[in-house]
């Protein structure tokens, strides 16, 4: 604060120092009575460069134009397609992007000349590669009067000490600079050679308790470290606490979420307003926030096809469309986008937007479908004809303005503080963008959007701080800053310090001579240990923490950390407070009853049987609730839509041929043109209407080998149907039962196929269910049948004598491919062992039919308790894990003891 009152100007190493010594001033100003008072001068230190520049401009000291960052980039590329020799599999803009980042560390390290000299010996050819492209990208710059933004340190201080320019300051204080660059120094060098006075911020005396904690685990690290912040939030001081974390961006998720289960868990409730008392200080890219992802990912779709998982991203995106009905858009997304057939994973805007309207062959679907199929079509409209042209930057920023209006992007809701400083942040962007137009080049849409998405990966956005006592961030956010405690996560030596890298374009020889990150290791660590030390400094209360053991192996403390002199030691003496409560839950029974069923029929027929008998609870949530889990998409058919395709050719193939008889003959008949039994010939005109019709090239010839497998599968089952011991007449394919009553529940029940055979007393039908997955007729057995359905068509299925019902295995190994079950006369299916426990078929009906009337009854009444039947297979593939919030512990527990039991008995 002295320094500022003598009017020095105070350059920090990061904008968060910037913006913290900003506030103090004006708090301090406050405090002392002041109403006004002149604007200190903090600024960054690459803040201060930009604006030196622009006072040499006007005051004619130079006439280079400073290149930003996306510009340079842009440069590079040219530079590097110039030199036509790039001899490599990366793209232009990938070696852009590592010839623009050597060419940084060139500059920072001041090494230029250096690298002259490195370059005539034997340094490799990546090496000489680089040095063209660094000529060309030099000669591109001299002609267009442009200079990288790298560069603009030494060239200001050539200047200062040409006596060219000055700066109009007597006085300047570097705050949290825990090393200057050496383009850095030749600045501060050539302002003390002007008079001017530079020093470093005084660092304060270390913290009065500083220590080092060993913790079990990560997540018992993290508890710690929430209790211990939670602990310095009672107390009456209202200083900021830091939390310090190297690897931030891995574990930013995790922190989260137990900084919210410890500290403050009310902020989980939908209807809070109050935010949690911590935020993090590092922003995430720009790309990575939802609104900004959308709006790139909406403009490359109106390029072309995007996978089926970002056009349902983009169908529930609730910044697209004028009205946000999120609720009926992932309805749309789980019930019709999801399981419409397809062998593709990517579909076109035009083929979304249409399908949006017409909604199960609904003219008139939901409001917010129909504003977003609008909207998109509206979009596209609006940009089809401009994206075939080649044009400048500025052309393409206003375009992409026009058309995210069109799509009613950002949404209707009103935007809060965060989303209204994005939108200024990505309005921002898009002024970047425009601004590339001083390179005087005009690309195409396709090449604006892959510059436009690595801009944005690039550019940080946080939110304005709320002012959160907890702050959450790097080791170097924190530099400049004093802090009430700090809490510094994850010091063991695997992850601090952190590891650099060197750049494959520099030769290793001149980066160590330099000391550039990763070439010097004494060098590196000595940077790590000074962070520490000025970490250990920022408080009057630190801990250093580090866990023991991880996936890696064993852990030991950093170095950095332990070189710190008055260092405490805790060995896992603060795992106890893992063992507090995050909040104190209070159990309350609900014995209030479920409404009755009305009446109605219910969705889902057999299946609400396999449910109930599975896990009451899961009946319960799909079969009343209607919860259910998006559908996989992959790539072809998938195992649904193969299974659909086999039924489907079978369907089709009894339909013509009716009977064992012929069958029979059909098989046995040679078709005089193509010598193909008649039989080949009818599967295949079966398969063929069974398979979708495509004219994409890669999807018939996809269809092609399906209907060759198909092919092959049926023949082999037909030869088992021409075998079966008694002479049959298929009746029924697809047969519909459209109401039928089993206790108090009101169906629709589907049979596979219905066949007649001949019965001691008369004719007798046989149902059978076709599997292409996995099958037994023992699914059929016990209070809690696997697959009742085949036992409820044969109660309920209102078809008079039914003398047996089976499974028909089509799968593709021969032992898989069989047609077994339960029937009166054992000469009904090829025959199988019989197992003394078997009931005779009329026992086994009556038995059957008791228990799914109890299982009928069970659901009825509502019974949804969490009991899989045989956990953890039943729970293996279930959706309503997030619901019933089911303890695989205590679970995994029963289950062993019930083993146990078992082998006891």
């Amino acid at each position: 604060m002295d320094a500022l009152s003598r009017g020095a100007l105070v350059l920090t190493s990061n904008q968060r120092a910037a913006r913290t010594l900003r506030l103090h001033f004006e708090r301090t100003m406050r405090e002392g009575g002041r109403s006004g008072w002149q604007a200190p001068q903090i600024l960054t230190w690459d803040g201060w460069i930009a604006d030196q520049w622009r006072r040499m401009l006007i005051e004619g000291v130079t006439d280079r134009i400073l290149l930003n960052r996306a510009q340079e980039r842009r440069v590079w590329m040219r530079a590097i397609e110039a030199t036509a020799d790039s001899g490599s599999l990366l793209s232009t803009r990938a070696m852009g992007e590592m010839a623009s980042d050597a060419a940084r560390l060139l500059s920072q390290w001041n090494a230029h000349e250096a690298f002259t000299t490195f370059q005539a010996g034997s340094s490799g050819p990546d090496v000489a590669l680089f040095g063209r492209w660094l000529k060309a990208f030099e000669k591109i710059c001299d002609e267009q009067r442009w200079v990288s933004g790298s560069l603009a340190a030494s060239r200001l201080a050539r200047s200062l000490r040409e006596g060219r320019f000055s700066v109009p300051v007597v006085e300047i204080l570097l705050v949290g600079f825990d090393r200057v660059l050496p383009s850095q120094g030749v600045v501060i060098e050539s302002l003390a050679e002007r008079g001017a006075l530079v020093h470093h911020a005084v660092q304060p005396k270390h913290a009065e308790n500083l220590t080092l904690a060993a913790l079990a685990d990560d997540r018992e690290e993290l508890i710690a470290c929430a209790e211990w912040v939670k602990g310095l939030l009672t107390r009456q001081d209202a200083g900021t606490i830091a939390v310090v974390v190297p690897d931030l961006d891995d574990a930013r998720e995790e922190i989260e979420r137990v900084f919210r289960e410890r500290i403050a868990p009310w902020s989980y409730e939908l209807s809070s307003e109050s935010a949690p008392p911590f935020e993090f200080s590092l922003g995430d890219a720009l790309s990575k926030t939802a609104m900004v992802r959308d709006a790139l990912l909406l403009l490359r779709w109106l390029h072309g096809p995007v996978e089926l998982e970002q056009v349902s991203q983009l169908i529930r995106s609730p910044f697209l469309g004028s009205e946000a009905d999120i609720s009926e858009r992932a309805r749309f997304d789980a019930q019709v986008l999801r399981r419409r057939k397809r062998l593709t994973l990517e579909l076109e805007l035009r083929e979304a937007a249409r399908m949006l309207i017409f909604v199960k062959g609904d003219a008139t679907p939901h409001a917010s479908l129909q504003s977003l199929s609008t909207a998109l079509m509206q979009a596209q409209k609006l940009a089809q004809p401009r994206m075939k042209k080649v044009t400048g930057w500025s052309e393409w920023s206003d375009l992409i303005r026009e058309v995210l209006e069109a799509a009613g992007w950002p949404g209707p809701r009103k935007a809060d503080s965060r989303e209204f400083q994005l939108r200024k942040r990505w309005d921002d962007l898009l002024d970047e963008l425009a601004g590339m137009d001083a390179l005087g080049e005009r690309v195409t849409y396709e090449e604006m959007i892959s510059t436009l998405r690595s801009m944005a990966e690039e550019t940080l956005f946080a939110p304005q701080s709320r002012g959160a006592r907890i702050q959450i961030m790097g080791p170097m956010e924190a530099a400049g800053s004093h802090f009430e405690g700090i809490w510094f996560l994850h010091a063991d030596d695997m992850r601090w310090p952190l590891r650099s890298s060197t750049s494959p374009l520099l030769p290793w020889a001149l980066q160590r001579e330099a000391g550039m990150p990763g070439a010097a290791p004494a060098t590196d660590f000595a940077f790590a240990r000074a962070v520490t030390e000025r970490l250990a400094a920022s408080a009057p209360e630190v801990v250093f923490s580090y866990t023991v053991t991880r996936a890696a192996g064993t852990m030991r403390p950093s170095p950095a950390v332990t070189a710190l002199p008055n260092l405490g030691r805790r060995e896992n003496t603060l795992l106890s407070l893992s063992e507090t409560p995050a909040e104190a839950m209070e159990e309350v029974e609900d014995s209030a009853p479920l409404p009755a069923l009305s009446g109605e029929q219910l969705r889902g027929g057999a299946m609400i049987f396999e449910l109930q008998a599975a896990c009451g609870f899961r009946a319960f949530a799909e079969g009343r609730l209607f919860s259910s889990q998006p559908d996989e998409v992959d790539a072809g058919m998938s195992a649904p839509e193969r299974g659909n395709a086999t039924h489907e050719a079978l369907e089709k193939f009894w339909k013509r041929t009716k009977t064992q008889a012929e069958l029979e003959r059909m098989s046995t008949e040679i078709d005089p043109r193509t010598g193909q039994t008649k039989r080949d010939l009818v599967l295949d005109a079966c398969i063929a209407e069974a398979l979708e019709v495509s004219d994409a090239p890669w999807e018939r010839a996809y269809l092609a080998v399906e209907h060759r497998r198909l092919h092959g599968l049926l023949s082999r089952w037909l030869e088992i149907e021409r075998k079966r011991p008694l002479p049959f007449e298929v009746r029924y394919t697809e047969h519909e039962v459209k109401e039928t009553q089993i206790g108090d529940l009101n169906l629709r029940l589907r049979v596979d196929r219905v066949d007649e055979i001949a019965g001691e007393n008369g004719p007798e039908f046989v149902l059978i269910d076709y599997k292409t997955g996995a099958c037994s007729p023992s699914e059929w057995l016990g209070d809690r049948p696997d697959k009742p359905q085949l036992p409820l068509y044969a109660i309920a299925g209102e078809l008079g004598n039914v003398g047996g019902i089976g499974f028909a295995s089509l799968r593709p190994a021969e032992k898989d491919l069989w047609l077994r079950g339960s029937t009166r006369s054992p000469e009904v299916f090829p025959p199988v062992r019989k197992r003394s426990a078997d009931l005779e078929f009329d026992q086994q009906m009556q038995e059957w039919q008791e228990t799914l009337l109890a299982l009928a009854d069970s659901f009825a009444s509502g019974e949804a308790a969490v009991g899989p039947k045989n956990y953890p297979n039943t729970c293996k593939h279930c959706g309503q894990r997030l619901l019933c919030r089911l303890d695989p512990a205590t679970l995994l527990q029963l289950s062993e003891e019930e083993d146990s039991e078992d082998d006891e008995a």
